[in-house]
């Protein structure tokens, strides 16, 4: 894998600054109901989940929202994030990972 190839694939920790990502979704989505913390308490289930991609992970948090507001809960809590996630699929590390 090349240097730049990467750099395209953005991953996040389970450590470090993924809490404070997670903080930034939490302070950006438009739930009436949001947990204090909703996303960031479960911060290890959404890094394994998504592998630590970045883009699995937006596209878990943003899914897992739609289903919160169609679902008329307004809230993001383990149910919502395993019904968003289990549209991706099960995550495997790349050939290439350790």
């Amino acid at each position: 894998m090349t240097d730049t190839q990467r750099h395209h694939r953005l991953r996040v920790r389970a450590t470090g600054w993924t809490h404070p990502v997670l903080a930034g979704f939490e302070a950006d989505l438009s739930l009436y109901r949001l947990e204090e913390n909703a996303l960031s308490k479960h911060a290890a289930q959404l890094h394994q989940l998504t592998g630590g991609y970045f883009k699995a992970l937006t596209y878990a948090i943003s899914t897992a929202a739609v289903i919160a507001i169609r679902s008329g809960s307004e809230n993001i809590t383990e149910k919502e994030i395993k019904a968003a996630t289990a549209q991706l699929g099960p995550w495997q590390p790349a050939a290439d990972q350790p």
